[in-house]
C-alpha cells in the first residue's frame, strides 16, 4: 500500500525504540522521511539499525528538540530538502531514566526532562506549523492543512516508581495535546 505517498513525514527520536517502527511505516507506506536524533551516536546507532532492517531513504537529522535553534535548523533543513511538511510525529522522549526518586532528584534533571518531552514537543509543533501548516488555506471538507501527532505513555494517568519527571511530562503532553487541538 501506499498511503502516505508523496507525503512528506517528521518522526522525532525516529533512531531508536518506537521511533524505528515508525519511520519503518511510513517508508514502507510511500513517505519520504526525515527524522532526528539528539547527538552523533544516536544518530549512528539509528542509521545502522534502519540498514539492519532493510529500511532506505530516510533523512536522518541532529536535532535535540529542547533547544529551538537546533529545531529552527533542523525544519531550515526540511524545507530546503523537501520544501513542505505533511505530518509531524512527536516521538522523541527522555524517559528519565536513573535520576533517583523525587526526594534527591536534581531538580535540573527534572527540567531536562520536560525540556525533551514536553518544550521540545511544543517547539517542534509550534515550527511546523508556523512554517508549514498554517499557511496553507482552510476550508470546510477541503484538504487538510497538515497533521500533528504527540505519543504519550499509560503512565500519564499510572506512575511508576522514582520515575516523577516521566510520568508528570506524559501527562503534560497529553494536556498540551488537547489545547493544541482545540487552538489549531
Amino acid at each position: 500500500m501506499n498511503r502516505f505517498r508523496d507525503k512528506v513525514v517528521l518522526v522525532t527520536g525516529g533512531n531508536r525504540n518506537t521511533g524505528l517502527w515508525l519511520v519503518k511505516k511510513f517508508v514502507d507506506e510511500g513517505a519520504r522521511v526525515f527524522t532526528c536524533a539528539r547527538n552523533a551516536k544516536s544518530a549512528a546507532d539509528g542509521e545502522k539499525s534502519f540498514a539492519e532492517m532493510g529500511v532506505k531513504g530516510v533523512r536522518m537529522l541532529l536535532c535535540d528538540i529542547s533547544k529551538r535553534e537546533e529545531v529552527d535548523a533542523m525544519f531550515d533543513t526540511i524545507e530546503r530538502e523537501a520544501g513542505t511538511l505533511d505530518i509531524l510525529v512527536n516521538n522523541a522522549a527522555n524517559q528519565g531514566l536513573g535520576h533517583g526518586g523525587p526526594l534527591e532528584m536534581d531538580p535540573a534533571k527534572f527540567f531536562e526532562v520536560f525540556g525533551t518531552n514536553v518544550v521540545g514537543g511544543f517547539q517542534v509543533t509550534q515550527a511546523a506549523c508556523n512554517r508549514f501548516f498554517m499557511k496553507r488555506p482552510y476550508e470546510v471538507g477541503g484538504p487538510y492543512r497538515g497533521t500533528v501527532v504527540f505519543l504519550s505513555s499509560n503512565t500519564a494517568m499510572r506512575a511508576i516508581r522514582n520515575r516523577t519527571a516521566y510520568c508528570s511530562s506524559k501527562g503534560a503532553i497529553n494536556s498540551m495535546g488537547r489545547a493544541l487541538a482545540l487552538d489549531l
